[in-house]
């Protein structure tokens, strides 16, 4: 059955080689920002999403083909050539992974094409197939210091041979994303600039955010990049110091000046830092970090997701002027549909409480360009800053207690404010009458949170969780503002407590490998994630003397008081000829596909789960390590790296997606099967054969009945 036709508007390129500039009509490129008309959308919509193969691949290019092993970051992004149908995929350890697609039903794992980086920090990867090369995002080893981008050749399917490097660049401190335009003509380096600490000394060196924007032109074949950097003190070039006017703005700073001098002068830990030099040098975009990039359609406007600071920037790729907007917070109170903070053994149970709300904070950012208006799309998972002794997050038990008091042992003359007290003892009182406990619910000590404008005196304004535990959908304003027209509410963990109930609120992530493991043994004795892994290892959720760590479905709810279904992922794409997003949750696996066709009313169609063998079994026994790895039953844990396939791309010629699981070293490619006839629109379905209903996100009169009830 041949896919509908996909309503996107031609793409005119132009490509700067040497020797005459020419123009030419190319595709879209792949993953490439979408303009879509829905002026002549399909009336149908898919009637199926499946699993059609699934791959592992190795951590290191050993050529013995043996280096299978969960925990070690074998498939930590990805990207698909889709002129040659070769996949590529990244590793913690320092190796590019090769994977032919030529039959998308049976990929192979090409251990004599892979490259070894072994030691290097490497971030991400991008392909331009029009220009036969990829690129390799790649971090100082102290992760301060400026990075690279690497250039390499694509393997090419009539003569594959190994990748080789074509050219290199130095761009900013910790290049953690690439992300070229719609011809590959530039490409955009999100500069992340994460500050370190010095344990010799208790320093903090903190480099300032920026973007890296390079402009590709090719000789003799070869790409020969022109390097322009904006850091993000051009949010106000005339000051360092602009803390005041990113806090009037909404911006949130993890570790504002003052709250800098608090920590470092009147805090408990004053001991345990020396931070005086980095205040006396401090510049406001040392707190300001990107984390994720989307061009707009027409590649003149580059969008940077601010994850810590919960907050995106907009930036005119020829002046690089830039806007700031913050994403706001999300409010779970009267009005909301409720949120479960509450670890109550499993239970979906959805409270409101008044006055609280929660930082947005996405990670993934896609845009899309809708009937001549563009719109950004946000995975709001969390995320927080630690250095050293400093950590952000806190335990709400641990910064104010069940009777409303400020832990001052710990929060040296800290106090709060009657509201942030009333909040901590409603959550308080309902954590209590579950299992008699105070509330581990995590909360920034970050700026939003906490009014630092007396360094040695701050207050707890209010109590402010992390994440949105959704999605949401912005329209870009003329000015560069951005301004919400959905928010999924808590729609994704609703879904996911009716799909898939052993998964909600769960977790299962790298603290799960099995003691013992290639991964525990590669960690230093000692180490804090060495330490975590054996005591989860050590809670006996298996039967008889075998103690290992447990499976999803006996964490349910370990992640309630933390960030829930954190939407980490997110892709958006045309199938069966209509506007598709795909969400995935960070630690649960769950994909939730969304139609947003009609982009202010999305509809929910499908609910599936990247890995069912997880709800009985442990990552030790769902993954076999080795040459064995085919008998291994675990799919995708930590989907980070998801690339939307339209058909025209797709390996299959069918619209889909390709999976990575960061944890899991594996990568599943879904497929879209397209209704032969216009049909209504269809329920919410997944495999488990539950339904849910449609929905739509935003002042929906009865939307608790339409999902589920919960109680």
């Amino acid at each position: 059955m041949a896919p509908s036709a996909s309503p996107l508007l031609p793409v005119v390129a132009v490509l700067a080689l040497t020797g005459p500039v020419f123009i030419a009509a190319v595709p879209r490129r792949l993953a490439s920002t979408i303009n879509f008309d829905s002026s002549g959308v399909a009336l149908s919509r898919p009637e199926s999403f499946s699993m059609r193969s699934r791959v592992y691949v190795p951590y290191d290019a050993n050529a013995n083909g043996d280096s299978y092993a969960f925990g070690m970051g074998a498939a930590e992004q990805v990207a698909y050539d889709d002129n040659e149908k070769y996949l590529y995929a990244v590793s913690e350890q320092g190796a590019i992974l090769v994977v032919d697609y030529s039959n998308p039903a049976s990929p192979r794992v090409k251990d004599e094409l892979h490259v070894s980086l072994a030691g290097r920090k490497l971030t991400d990867i991008e392909v331009c197939s029009n220009l036969g090369f990829f690129m390799i995002g790649e971090g100082a080893a102290d992760t301060v210091s400026n990075g690279k981008v690497n250039f390499y050749s694509t393997v090419k399917r009539a003569t594959p041979a190994r990748p080789q490097q074509l050219h290199e660049v130095e761009v900013g401190p910790l290049p953690d994303m690439l992300l070229p335009n719609s011809d590959c003509t530039k490409v955009a380096v999100a500069c992340e600039g994460e500050g370190r600490m010095n344990s010799a000394d208790n320093t903090l060196t903190d480099p300032q955010g920026s973007i890296v924007v390079l402009s590709i032109t090719l000789q003799d074949g070869v790409p020969s990049p022109t390097v322009m950097s904006h850091s993000l003190s051009a949010l106000y070039p005339s000051q360092s110091d602009f803390d005041q006017e990113m806090l009037d703005a909404g911006v949130h700073l993890p570790l504002s000046k003052n709250a800098m001098t608090y920590w470092n002068s009147h805090s408990a830990i004053s001991a345990d830092l020396s931070w005086d030099a980095a205040i006396a040098g401090y510049n406001t975009a040392t707190n300001l970090e990107p984390e994720y990039l989307a061009w707009s359609s027409d590649d003149s406007k580059v969008y940077v997701n601010l994850q810590e600071n919960n907050a995106v920037v907009v930036m005119d790729v020829a002046s690089g002027t830039m806007t700031i907007s913050s994403l706001g917070l999300k409010a779970w109170g009267p009005s909301s549909d409720g949120i479960d903070v509450i670890n109550d053994g499993g239970a979906c149970v959805m409270e409101k409480y008044e006055g609280m709300e929660t930082l947005r904070q996405p990670d993934s950012v896609v845009a899309v360009r809708v009937d001549n208006q563009d719109y950004l799309i946000t995975a709001e998972e969390s995320d927080d800053k630690e250095y050293g002794d400093y950590e952000e997050k806190w335990k709400l038990k641990d910064a104010i207690d069940k009777d409303g008091n400020v832990q001052t042992g710990d929060l040296t003359g800290f106090t709060a404010s009657a509201a942030a007290t009333t909040l901590a003892q409603a959550v308080h009182a309902k954590q209590h009458a579950a299992n008699g406990k105070e509330s581990k619910l995590r909360i920034t000590m970050g700026s939003t949170a906490v009014d630092y404008s007396t360094p040695e005196a701050p207050q707890i304004k209010k109590v402010l969780p992390f994440g949105g535990r959704g999605f949401a959908i912005y329209r870009v304003t003329p000015a560069g503002s951005l301004e919400r027209v959905v928010d999924s509410g808590s729609m994704l963990e609703k879904l996911q407590c009716q799909h898939f109930p052993w998964a909600h609120n769960a977790v299962q992530d790298e603290e799960f490998s099995p003691v013992g493991g290639t991964f525990y043994n590669s960690l230093e004795d000692g180490s804090k994630l060495k330490d975590d892994i054996l005591e989860l290892n050590e809670d006996d959720c298996q039967t008889g003397s075998d103690l290992r760590a447990c499976p999803m479905q006996n964490t349910t709810d370990g992640r309630s008081p933390k960030d829930g279904a954190a939407a980490e992922s997110i892709a958006v794409g045309v199938a069966c000829g209509r506007l598709l997003a795909v969400v995935t949750t960070e630690k649960q696996g769950t994909i939730f596909v969304v139609d947003i066709t009609t982009i202010s009313s999305p509809e929910v169609l499908f609910v599936e789960h990247l890995s069912p063998a997880s709800q009985t079994m442990n990552p030790g026994e769902a993954f076999v390590e080795g040459a064995n790895v085919g008998q291994s039953t675990i799919g995708e844990i930590d989907p980070e790296s998801i690339i939307f396939m339209d058909a025209d791309h797709s390996p299959s010629g069918k619209a889909g997606v390709f999976f990575a699981g960061a944890w899991s070293g594996s990568i599943s490619f879904w497929e879209f099967e397209c209704s032969p006839e216009p049909t209504p629109a269809p329920t919410p379905v997944s495999r488990a054969g539950v339904l849910a209903s449609p929905w739509a996100p935003m002042g929906v009169a009865g939307l608790l009945a339409l999902v589920c009830s919960l109680a």
